[in-house]
């Protein structure tokens, strides 16, 4: 049956005033009992419903609600649906479309933080990488995109993590079983991944997250997050503009910071710059004043927090 323009001019009158209320209450079990109303005062018929739900959802575009259409093939001899079983249809969608439409508004709610968390972490100047039970890779930041694609030390074949060096890839292989597989709580696991290139090994740190994250929709419930630093690599020029900007240290204190912090005597550090290792001392009072310690392992332990999260570690 088709209506005549007068009852579409209705229709889209009747479809306007639905959404208003939708729109005021923020919930399409409002539309429901409007339609159906609409069809048990007999001022719409089983066609015209349909065009009213149909019409619906233009004028609730710009509200974040989220609607289904969904279409019944009845033979012609059977007539156009009444309102009972309209009302039957109705009860037995809702009992599957409810269900999606919460999953899609905590999909939707979610999906802003969880840009600006990916954001945060690709920030960090060590790799993340989230593995499952077979070392496949379900999630890695920028650096560690970075490193897969260098393959340095670490490559991804056919989605699977895997080490360069064959007893690092066994070792990596026993670490990440181990881990995903035990009970204990703060599991983890370190492995020494020497690198191709010959520079500063990685040390990938490997912890389960079996416990802190559903991982249901990915095929499994066993998973881990593998960290990977390169924590002999302390000299890097973004270390050292953290160094200045947070503790107001000058570049030249900075620079002996850094390298004092990585372990070498003052001597060493003298021998390394060119200058004398009264300078260096010298230097090292104002940076332990600054910073507000007194000893070069409360130094050591300083930078070594710093190192993992500054940007900008050109040598990674």
């Amino acid at each position: 049956m088709v209506a005549s323009d007068c009852r579409l001019a209705q229709i889209a009158k009747a479809a306007r005033l639905a959404a208003r209320e939708v729109y005021a209450e923020r919930s399409l079990d409002r539309l429901e009992e409007i339609v159906s109303g609409h069809v048990w005062l007999g001022e719409l018929n089983a066609d015209e419903a349909i065009q009213l739900w149909t019409l619906v959802p233009e004028f609730i575009q710009a509200i974040d609600l989220g609607y289904a259409h969904a279409g019944v093939l009845r033979s012609p001899k059977a007539g156009p649906l009444d309102g009972d079983e309209i009302a039957r249809l109705t009860a037995s969608l809702n009992g599957h479309l409810r269900p999606a439409a919460a999953l899609h508004h905590k999909l939707s709610a979610a999906r802003p933080n969880g840009r600006l968390l990916e954001a945060a972490v690709d920030q960090l100047s060590f790799g993340i990488l989230v593995v499952d039970w077979r070392g496949k890779v379900l999630a890695a930041n920028r650096t560690a995109q970075d490193m897969l694609q260098t393959g340095d030390a670490l490559i991804e074949r056919n989605g699977v993590l895997k080490a360069r060096s064959r007893d690092n890839n066994e070792r990596l292989t026993h670490a990440l079983a181990v881990v995903v597989g035990s009970k204990r709580l703060g599991a983890s696991d370190c492995v020494r991944l020497s690198r191709q290139s010959g520079k500063p090994a990685y040390i990938a740190t490997v912890a389960p997250l079996t416990e802190a994250v559903d991982l249901a929709s990915m095929g499994g419930d066993r998973a881990a997050l593998i960290m990977i630093t390169e924590p002999e690599q302390k000299d890097a020029p973004g270390l050292h503009k953290a160094l200045q900007q947070a503790f107001g240290l000058t570049p030249a204190e900075a620079r002996t910071a850094a390298l004092v912090g990585s372990g070498l005597a003052p001597q060493d550090v003298a021998d390394q710059i060119g200058i004398t290792v009264g300078t260096i001392r010298c230097e090292l009072k104002s940076i332990f004043e600054k910073l507000g310690i007194s000893r070069q392992s409360e130094l050591a332990a300083l930078v070594a927090r710093l190192v993992l999260v500054h940007p900008g570690n050109e040598n990674a």
